[in-house]
């Protein structure tokens, strides 16, 4: 590979792991505090892209103008994220797996033929914003400038939930949740409310990963099928209950698959099942996931 290939594979890499992460980050703190694996969360991403469509049209926006979409987008999804946690979710937590498997998988389904009645069958566009559509040079290479536009809003995204479960009461409160929900309950806490706080966090981040997707590709009824499938492979390889596990796992597949895009392309869709075998057999609690939640799912 040449310099500028390398530096196009880097900054294409890290980009999409921070898109993965957003996507894997709420996979992972819904499963960390309410035990749920979601399998209807690729459906809450791919509305959020299309909310974002819905919300800004087509033609291109200023950046301020098109981060208030994104905003808007992880909101709408926030907002129905909590309507099913209380309307759906709370009945169902004293179920067993396989009964939370069939409802979300059900709920993907519906996600998909919502889309399809609410927006048609055509793929829909969302443009780049304006001053972000264009290349920068970097090192003699033309590195796509929406890539870095997509680093520095993950970075910020990133922090902010570091300072929000890390420095805050609310975080504290979080964490007490997932460490022990039934002594949390004891001390006072309405665990009831925290899990609909949380699930409406973690996907309010699919939401908005889901707007910052859509200017990157043609919006169609399987893309939160393609996109659930990776950050489930994100969340295993990182550890199930660590959302630093899989910022680390999403920037490493995100750079495998880029790097694997410019060399053998045609192994790149399969770039992240390469990295979750690697780490099954090496790790399976995964890079930063605990051996006793490994020994309690099995």
């Amino acid at each position: 590979m040449s310099k500028e290939q390398i530096v196009i594979a880097i900054v294409n890499g890290v980009s999409y792991g921070f898109l993965l992460f957003l996507v894997a980050a709420g996979l992972s703190l819904v499963f960390g505090v309410l035990g749920v694996l979601n399998f209807a969360h690729g459906g809450f991403f791919m509305f959020g892209a299309f909310l974002a469509f819905q919300i800004g049209g087509p033609a291109g926006l200023s950046p301020w103008v098109f981060l208030l979409v994104v905003v808007a987008s992880g909101l709408g999804v926030a907002v129905l994220a909590a309507v099913i946690e209380v309307g759906l979710f709370r009945p169902m937590y004293a179920r067993d797996h396989l009964d939370w498997l069939l409802m979300t998988f059900s709920m993907s389904l519906v996600a998909q033929g919502s889309v399809r009645e609410i927006w048609g069958v055509n793929p829909v566009t969302l443009s780049f914003p304006k001053g972000w559509d264009g290349a920068f040079e970097v090192f003699g290479a033309k590195v796509p400038q929406y890539s870095f536009f997509v680093i520095i809003v993950g970075l910020v995204i990133v922090v902010g939930l570091a300072l929000l479960l890390l420095k805050t009461r609310w975080g504290q409160v979080i964490r007490a949740v997932a460490e022990d929900r039934w002594m949390a309950q004891a001390l006072g806490i309405n665990v009831t409310l925290v899990f609909t706080l949380v699930f409406a966090l973690g996907l309010f981040l699919a939401g908005t990963a889901g707007a910052m997707v859509a200017p990157t590709q043609a919006l169609t009824q399987t893309l939160g099928t393609v996109f659930l499938i990776q950050a489930f492979a994100v969340v295993i390889v990182g550890g199930l209950d660590s959302i630093p596990g899989a910022l680390i796992a999403a920037i490493l597949l995100g750079l495998l698959n880029s790097f694997l895009i410019a060399t053998y392309s045609s192994l790149a869709p399969y770039s992240f099942y390469f990295g979750l075998i690697v780490v099954l057999v090496v790790r399976p609690q995964g890079i930063l996931g605990s051996k006793e939640l490994l020994r309690k799912v099995s």
